[in-house]
């Protein structure tokens, strides 16, 4: 697939139609082993789903590693290919590197088409295991600004 396809997959995606990214390659060789391990099993949470920092961490057999996966998660090469938005901390939304905001409205974009989550399939190279995409689940998204502040303030206290 060339670049021209991925532009206009995002723009699909963007404009709400479920796209499966993961005929996609990413040049992962630039980041340690750790990382890409992050990032390769990132790319199998379904659309429209999420799991915490914690989970991913556990999925990657680091039960221990979540904050060295939200690190993991920064350093992303590919954003929405690889979709790092779907991974939340347990107290709220976490970070991202365009922003809470654009976190916020990705998932609420996903969250919008929950009938076509089904119609989209892991990376060929992902486990179909369905104990483990049951353990993805739904997120609700709030747009209240309130909210915004509340995650603003958790992520300043956590710093």
């Amino acid at each position: 697939m060339n670049e021209c396809e991925l532009i206009d997959d995002l723009i699909r995606y963007l404009s709400g139609e479920v796209v499966d990214f993961s005929g996609y390659g990413v040049d992962l060789s630039g980041l340690t082993d750790f990382e890409q391990e992050v990032l390769c099993e990132t790319r199998k949470i379904r659309y429209g789903s999420v799991v915490t920092y914690s989970e991913l961490a556990a999925r990657i057999g680091k039960p221990n590693a979540a904050r060295a996966v939200g690190n993991a998660l920064s350093k992303n090469p590919l954003p929405i290919v690889i979709p790092c938005h779907r991974v939340v901390s347990k107290g709220g939304i976490g970070g991202y590197a365009f922003g809470i905001e654009a976190k916020r409205c990705l998932l609420k974009l996903e969250d919008q088409n929950p009938e076509n989550a089904a119609a989209t399939h892991s990376d060929p190279r992902a486990a179909t295991s369905s104990d483990q995409s049951a353990r993805d689940t739904r997120f609700q998204v709030s747009a209240s600004p309130s909210s915004s502040r509340d995650d603003r303030t958790r992520q300043q206290q956590a710093r």
